[in-house]
């Protein structure tokens, strides 16, 4: 044999052996989940942040077995960065593995009792905080381990917390008639001395402490029964005593306010001052938010002020350093700066850019370019910009490329942020020439057209990604995104699957690398 040969024959039988090894090791691993404990859901270590490993949390999620989409949801996203996930039902499903107390079990307390005994009982080892939380909760582990650490929470001691209730509903035969409850719905965290008390109380059957009581929900029977064996409530509130436990869906607490939800305004344990609210808020507002600066150009329509706009107004605009919303019309509370009897798209951005470089670029670093219908988190777009110089001839957005000419250009439906530096070029160099920037109408194609402005002008589309990859600049509605899929037959999403530039995490099975003709790359 020659020594070519003989390097060839070692090279594939190393192979070789290292296929079986991790044939081998999977085959083990399957085995041991088959005959052991439900093989719980974990996420990689460099994914997560540095308390992984530190404050170690379990997350139990009840379901209603004839409906699992929504915990599907939930595994999918951000149970991935639960040390342990565990679902539990009343029957079984390939997907979630869930631990199952009684065929076809869907009262919610015999869930989430017998959940919390099978949870210590099983990985009492491998947690030390246990999270119950409803299948349509997100939940952002990140933030909670964080709070743990930073409240010097311990597993020892015997506490649990959540968004606190006042205990208005106590039977009369219940101890802690006065101490507040944890409200179930917004998900509650059981430290690991005090689920082991609960359990060795669940354990005896002559004590009633557990038992159902009529009329009782979730939140007081747990109440009772912790209470019984010296668990107590304590505080999640943050440093600025904001809840960290959410009651209300989202869009409740940006929309409605505080004000307007009258059964949390009333039962809510830690009551919120009016004039110590304003006083904060005018507070932040008034303190010059961190370089870099960033002004907000939200484009609204009249039919849309009260709807949409006024929202934006009132939430997320106020974290800009400036806002600004351009209209076809006047609002004696947004006061937008109005462009009337402009009905094509491209017109109206090079209208909308130009007024906002004449009027306010000495206003900030960076200038976003905005829809009513986007929700901003102007932080970490602030966040993100701070890698960057307002100086660069640079862009940002969801990116994308035109499947004809290969065009590199912005989804203006997410948000489009220009550096200081190319809003300039753009409007002094771009639009004062014809062969560098068409004055035509340009109808759908508004966005590909400011992407070949810009380019003309070396101004660069950068890349939005996180540093795993990930999506900032979202096109579609969250439910999308968290958890579900797109669909190629609706159009809106087909033209994103055949012209994004990154490959997509949630696309359809059908839609690999080689439909995109784009680098391959891991999200």
């Amino acid at each position: 044999m020659g020594a070519q040969r003989r390097v060839y024959y070692a090279a594939y039988s190393a192979l070789i052996l290292l296929l079986l090894t991790v044939l081998s090791f999977n085959i083990t691993g399957n085995l041991w989940g088959s005959k052991g404990k439900l093989a719980p859901m974990r996420i990689s270590k460099g994914v997560v942040d540095s308390l992984y490993d530190d404050i170690r949390i379990l997350c139990m999620i009840p379901y209603n077995y004839n409906h699992p989409s929504t915990a599907k949801y939930a595994k999918r996203t951000w149970g991935r960065h639960c040390n342990v996930l565990l679902f539990v039902s009343g029957d079984i499903d390939d997907e979630l593995e869930p631990y199952v107390p009684g065929i076809n079990e869907t009262d919610n307390w015999t869930l989430v009792h017998r959940g919390l005994l099978h949870a210590f009982e099983a990985y009492k080892d491998e947690a030390d905080w246990f999270l119950k939380v409803e299948d349509s909760s997100f939940v952002v582990l990140e933030n909670l381990r964080y709070m743990i650490h930073s409240k010097k929470f311990v597993p020892t001691t015997p506490i649990y917390f959540g968004h606190e209730l006042e205990n208005v509903y106590a039977h009369k035969s219940c101890l802690a008639a006065l101490k507040p409850f944890v409200f179930t719905r917004s998900g509650y965290v059981i430290s690991h001395e005090a689920l082991r008390r609960y359990v060795d109380l669940g354990r005896d059957p002559k004590d009633d402490h557990c038992q159902h009581l009529e009329g009782f929900t979730e939140e007081l029977e747990l109440s009772r029964c912790l209470s019984h064996v010296g668990v107590t409530v304590v505080d999640s509130r943050d440093e600025d005593g904001n809840e960290t436990f959410m009651p209300v869906p989202m869009s409740h607490h940006f929309l409605e306010g505080y004000d307007n939800i009258s059964w949390l305004k009333n039962l809510t344990y830690h009551k919120v001052d009016k004039r110590d609210a304003t006083t904060s808020t005018s507070d932040i507002l008034a303190t010059p938010p961190p370089r870099p600066r960033i002004v907000c150009v939200i484009v609204t329509f009249a039919y849309r002020h009260e709807h949409d706009a006024i929202h934006i107004q009132k939430t997320w605009a106020r974290h800009c350093d400036h806002y600004l919303f351009v209209s076809d019309n006047v609002h004696v509370v947004l006061e937008p700066a109005v462009f009337q009897n402009i009905w094509d798209k491209w017109q109206r951005i090079r209208a909308h850019l130009k007024y906002t470089y004449m009027k306010h670029f000495h206003q900030g670093d960076w200038f976003l370019y905005a829809n009513d219908d986007n929700f901003v988190f102007v932080e970490n777009l602030r966040h993100m910009l701070q890698s960057y110089s307002p100086e660069e001839l640079i862009y940002f957005g969801c990116k994308l490329r035109s499947s004809r000419e290969g065009l590199v250009y912005m989804f203006d439906g997410s948000g489009i942020v220009l550096s200081a530096a190319s809003l300039k070029r753009f409007v002094l160099e771009a639009l004062t020439d014809e062969n560098l920037c068409s004055s035509q109408n340009r109808g759908g194609e508004a966005a590909q057209e400011l992407g070949r402005c810009l380019s003309n002008v070396n101004v660069v589309a950068g890349d939005s990604r996180d540093e795993w990859h990930r999506h900032r600049f979202l096109p579609f509605e969250t439910n999308i995104h968290l958890g579900g899929q797109m669909n190629s037959s609706i159009e809106l999403h087909r033209y994103f699957l055949e012209r994004s530039y990154y490959p997509i995490f949630g696309a359809p099975q059908e839609w690999d690398s080689e439909n995109w003709g784009l680098e391959n790359q891991n999200l």
